[in-house]
């Protein structure tokens, strides 16, 4: 397993210059990327830097409007790429009624990205780990109603939502197709921080995750810059990834 980033983490600075932001990306050593926007590029000037750089696209977070109104402009991009992976990176749901509507969704949008040859896969947040009357989280109802949505489970979240992320993953081993890396610092203060420096055993949940193709590192919170958290991050989970 190589290790990519989710360019939400330099998000700032991609606004600001996005292909020198990629060439950083690259000099620091990840292998590859996950899109969280395209800031004006066209498919084919993003393949090419990629190929410059000798980084691959692996997915792109997608927003629901864009799945529904803008489907076959995005999955040309993924295509282009050659990006096996379309995440929607969030969809607000409290309540059970709300879980059981947006796995009616979930799924017509997985059946639409699998006619296309994407897999499409869901990126929580922590109120998916709300439970309902019954005691179950809100993303165990929507997996269970959605048999062809895949996830990318944010392990900063779910141990922020007090899961454990660990037994999420085993639970649904065979749905867990990407991994997203992203540290807390402990439950006091649920501080975002650089990976490896948190509490949470990437090695561990990394060899749970067997079924998982890439892992993704994200982060949303820096002490200094969002480069230095990266190059830390880089060099701490290197050795794992």
């Amino acid at each position: 397993m190589s290790f990519y980033i989710q360019l939400y983490s330099v998000h700032e600075e991609s606004k600001k210059d996005f292909m020198a932001t990629l060439e950083k990306v690259a000099k620091i050593g990840f292998d590859g990327v996950e899109f969280a926007g395209y800031f004006g590029f066209s498919k084919e000037d993003l393949s090419a830097k990629l190929k410059e750089l000798g980084m691959i696209c692996v997915a792109s977070h997608l927003g629901a409007d864009l799945f529904e109104h803008e489907f076959d402009e995005q999955m040309a991009y993924l295509k282009e790429f050659g990006a096996k992976y379309a995440v929607l990176p969030y969809y607000k749901m409290e309540t059970e009624e709300d879980a059981l509507a947006a796995a009616e969704l979930f799924q017509k949008y997985a059946l639409q990205c699998k006619e296309q040859g994407i897999v499409f896969a869901y990126h929580n947040h922590g109120f998916e780990f709300n439970k309902t009357e019954d005691g179950k989280y809100l993303m165990d109802i929507v997996l269970e109603h959605a048999p062809d949505v895949m996830m990318e489970p944010d392990l900063y979240w779910i141990q922020y939502a007090g899961a454990d992320p660990a037994e999420f993953i085993r639970k649904w081993q065979d749905r867990v197709v990407l991994l997203h890396i992203k540290d807390i610092e402990n439950m006091e203060t649920k501080r975002c921080v650089d990976a490896g420096t948190g509490m949470l055993d990437f090695a561990a949940l990394r060899d749970l995750a067997e079924n998982s193709e890439y892992a993704i590192y994200e982060q949303e919170e820096y002490e200094i810059s969002c480069w230095d958290s990266a190059e830390k991050s880089y060099q701490n989970m290197k050795s794992i990834f």
